[in-house]
Parts: structure tokens; C-alpha cells; sequence
């Protein structure tokens, strides 16, 4: 998605596969300027395969998941909050007690009318 209009609530899905499995890995989604989280109840945003902890920050999606090695997805929704052109940032992954295992998307951006 590159463009939204002021108001809309769009669902963010962020995928992600592991070469094999891996515990304890944080999911870290951070959100261009403009935008604004949006309270959901809880469990809305858990895949059905698996244990979930998600955390709504006013910046930021955060989960911490176990990683199977088949492609997972996770989804929170957020708002077009102000008009104009942001960069949307990287979102990354990280095994918390591996730095070493990490990886991270590209980045973009996204424009608001």
C-alpha cells in the first residue's frame, strides 16, 4: 500500500518465515508518521496456529512469537491519522536471546490525502 486517505483503518499484516524453528522472537513493526494504532480486543491479533503476545505502542506494533519455520502472519490495524508524506520504516525480527538471528524488511513510503 502507498496511498490512504485521512480516516481509513487499514489492516497491517506483517509475514514472516524462519529457515527452521526458533523461541522467543520479537516482531517489531514500527509505524510511519501519520498513523496511529487502533485499540482492538484482545486476541484479534493472534494467528490461529499458534500463542501470541502483542503489544500496542503509539508507535509501534510489537510481537513476541515462536517461529515454526512455515510462513506466519500477524495483523494489527492502524489509522490514517494526518495528511501528508512519511517514510515507512523498516520492520524487523529478532531472536531475544540470539542477536544474532535477526532480519529486517525494506523500507518505502506512504502518503496520506
Amino acid at each position: 500500500m502507498t496511498t490512504a486517505k485521512l480516516g481509513d483503518v487499514i489492516t497491517v499484516e506483517l509475514a514472516v518465515q524462519a529457515a527452521s524453528e526458533i523461541s522467543n522472537v520479537v516482531l517489531v513493526d514500527l509505524l510511519p508518521g501519520g498513523f496511529e494504532p487502533v485499540l482492538e480486543k484482545t486476541g484479534q491479533s493472534q494467528p490461529q496456529d499458534g500463542l501470541v503476545r502483542y503489544e500496542r505502542r503509539e508507535d509501534r506494533g510489537i510481537f513476541f512469537v515462536d517461529l515454526n519455520g512455515d510462513r506466519q502472519t500477524f495483523t494489527y490495524k492502524v489509522r490514517a491519522a494526518s495528511r501528508g508524506r512519511f517514510a515507512l520504516p523498516a520492520a524487523t525480527a529478532e531472536a531475544m536471546y540470539n542477536p544474532a538471528v535477526n532480519a529486517r524488511t525494506g523500507g518505502g513510503n506512504v502518503s496520506v490525502e
